[in-house]
């Protein structure tokens, strides 16, 4: 598509919009503050944007996209993760504070991400195709994809694309903690602006375990695949504990994941790959290592990209402590199993696990 204005918003904007911008295309740049953006061109507006909760800023971010489209002419949209709090504009009758409460809300109850999506849809003026009403023109969106079921309407709450989820559905993922608010309907499939609009995933979490089990296998390991995850890291933990009995030297099993964890109002320095590392930690079978570590570079506020654990990682060290008050980042720095994050990576296709035994 010969499209006049690109679009390129989430944690993968800059090297998405690198490879799709054309000569003198204008375009909307809208990543975290911390990204590297490297060579921008002229014709290039740069937003800097705020998550994992949305600011004023992202509300700024949502009405210069708002802008572009209502420019007229075909638009490229680059969609990744991360785009759900980088764009945000609140529904009629919805404050940001009262949206950034409820989203909050949602999060520290371990809501997996997906529900959480479902009502972010339904509380906002650019989510769930509404941005897509801006425009009179053909919209396609390219999508690197940070969920592990679902579809595109899921990634970044799909600014762009139809969305089949109803607000009965956003309803009911409210009333199971309490919750109510002020919902709207999103665009439906049906809906004839639905028909100028293009959707193609270009990137998914599976691309990244291949690259992962990849490497693996260049170390002289034989690797399988794991089914993708979003249980709890609980559940998880026990699991891999359960895995990791029947695993041979040299095998690995790896996974993309996601998973929701319960973080206390009082929480430190954590990250949910960092927690469910050290909730498995101990019980692992000797000789055996399980990695937790987030496409991203950046695993919570944990101040590390994840962490590789053994039986013996936290002898000597309360371990307990840390994972009672979310604070699993300061253990596993003393511990030397952090992942060293070197800040944003410039990706962000879901988390990764790798089980292994030497």
């Amino acid at each position: 598509m010969d499209a006049s204005r690109v679009l390129a918003v989430g944690k993968a904007a800059p090297s998405m919009l690198a490879g799709a911008l054309r000569h003198h295309q204008e375009a909307l740049l809208v990543v975290p503050e911390g990204i590297a953006l490297g060579w921008v061109a002229p014709s290039t507006r740069v937003c800097f944007s705020d998550h994992p909760l949305p600011t004023e800023r992202s509300v700024a971010a949502a009405r210069a996209a708002h802008e572009l489209l209502a420019r007229g002419g075909d638009v490229v949209a680059l969609v990744s993760g991360g785009t759900s709090a980088l764009l945000a504009a609140p529904a009629t009758g919805l404050s940001l504070d009262q949206k950034r409460a409820i989203v909050a809300e949602l999060l520290a109850a371990g809501v997996p991400i997906r529900e959480v999506n479902v009502v972010r849809r339904h509380l906002s003026s650019v989510k769930g195709g509404a941005l897509a009403r801006s425009g009179t023109g053909r919209v396609l969106t390219l999508i690197a994809s940070d969920v592990l079921v679902g579809g595109a309407h899921d990634i970044g709450s799909g600014p762009t694309v139809a969305d089949p989820s109803t607000v009965e559905d956003a309803r009911a993922v409210l009333a199971r903690l309490g919750l109510s608010a002020p919902l709207v309907e999103t665009l439906k499939p049906t809906e004839p602006r639905a028909r100028a609009l293009e959707h193609r995933v270009v990137a998914r979490p599976d691309d990244f375990v291949a690259q992962v089990r990849e490497e693996l296998e260049a170390e002289g390991m034989t690797t399988f695949d794991l089914p993708p995850s979003d249980a709890g890291v609980e559940s998880l933990s026990s699991a891999y504990v359960g895995l990791a009995s029947s695993l041979n030297p040299g095998q690995a099993l790896v996974r993309a994941a996601e998973p929701s964890v319960k973080v206390p109002s009082d929480a430190g320095r954590g990250g949910r790959s960092c927690h469910l590392a050290a909730l498995a930690a101990p019980r692992l079978p000797e000789g055996v290592a399980l990695l937790c570590g987030a496409s991203d570079g950046v695993d919570g506020a944990s101040g590390g990209a994840g962490a590789v654990v053994t039986k013996d990682s936290f002898r000597g060290r309360d371990r307990e402590a840390a994972l009672k008050t979310f604070d699993t980042g300061r253990l596993h720095a003393a511990a030397g199993t952090m992942l060293e994050s070197r800040g944003p990576s410039g990706l962000n296709l879901c988390d990764v696990h790798v089980l292994a035994r030497a």
